[in-house]
């Protein structure tokens, strides 16, 4: 039992030497690692002012219940005619429906298209007082070397980075947001989405609706039975009362509970956060650092000593 006693207080000495040992490292060092940790610190401030402000602007919607006019009535009515017809039924977009779209390269490129986004996006190469790219690739158009700029998949990555979509199935909503160093561009490029967007659903439903309404006055000739051509007259007046919904676009695939807004805040970046995370990671590293170099100095005397 003594000799037990004897050792295990002999280990504990040889912790307590070395924990001295380990401080007495450190502490022979603590200028290095003032200085280390004073020179990131400096950086870092420089480096998070040097950061540019990103603001968000968001919007908030819903998808109308009745989004192509309350048919639900003549759909159920008529459904099985339709289907025999080989035609398609209007019906509502859903969320699901809603969200896939808002993330789609086509919804993206008609925004760029449709509102001229590409010196918006890339406003650093475009030059606004020529009106011209400064760089990309050179084409000559009568003679006049231009920059042709950045490619339209440029543009829809570009776009796809700064949008946010996210979809509460609870509340069947779907938040929809833009982030830009401009707070009002930020707003315009989330009005000019959400224009887009009902555009886009209103004239593929017009479209769907044309076609079957000529599908359906053609058959209207080739049937003599009267019940039949009842139920075709409801459906061609359906599709017109669909294409008479298109018209007015308001509120006809989902209403805006929130619109865009210009934001007064920015959301990035968190430079007091960048300025502590990188203080603190250069005190640790200082801390290391001492160490590494104190016991390569231990093992220097050792090896000297041995020699």
């Amino acid at each position: 039992m003594n000799e037990l006693g004897l050792q295990s207080q002999g280990n504990q000495d040889e912790e307590q030497i070395d924990l001295w040992e380990l401080l007495n490292m450190v502490r022979k060092r603590a200028l290095m690692i003032v200085v280390l940790t004073a020179l990131v610190a400096a950086y870092s401030v420089y480096y998070a002012l040097s950061l540019t402000n990103i603001f968000q602007a968001t919007a908030l919607i819903q998808p109308t219940s009745g989004a192509q006019g309350g048919l639900s009535s003549l759909a159920s009515e008529f459904g099985g005619l339709a289907s025999m017809a080989g035609i398609s039924m209007p019906s509502s977009s859903g969320a699901s429906e809603i969200v896939v779209l808002l993330n789609s390269n086509i919804l993206k490129e008609k925004i760029i298209n449709d509102y001229s986004l590409m010196p918006i996006l890339f406003s650093g190469q475009w030059d606004e007082e020529r009106g011209e790219w400064n760089v990309g690739d050179v084409s000559e158009d009568d003679g006049v070397k231009k920059m042709s700029g950045p490619t339209m998949w440029a543009g829809i990555r570009k776009l796809g980075w700064m949008f946010s979509v996210r979809h509460d199935r609870q509340a069947d909503t779907i938040r929809v947001s833009v982030q830009y160093h401009d707070p009002e561009k930020a707003a315009e490029i989330l009005t000019y989405t959400l224009n887009t967007l009902t555009n886009h659903l209103a004239d593929s439903a017009k479209r769907v609706a044309d076609i079957n309404k000529k599908y359906l006055e053609k058959q209207i000739s080739r049937t003599s039975d009267p019940i039949i051509r009842q139920k075709i007259y409801g459906l061609i007046s359906q599709q017109v009362e669909t294409a008479m919904m298109t018209e007015v676009k308001e509120n006809f695939a989902f209403k805006v509970l929130d619109p865009p807004r210009i934001p007064d805040e920015r959301i990035s970046p968190q430079r007091s956060r960048i300025v502590l995370t990188f203080t603190f990671v250069a005190f640790i590293c200082g801390i290391l650092l001492a160490l590494a170099l104190g016991s390569l100095e231990k093992w220097k005397k050792e090896r000297d000593g041995i020699l």
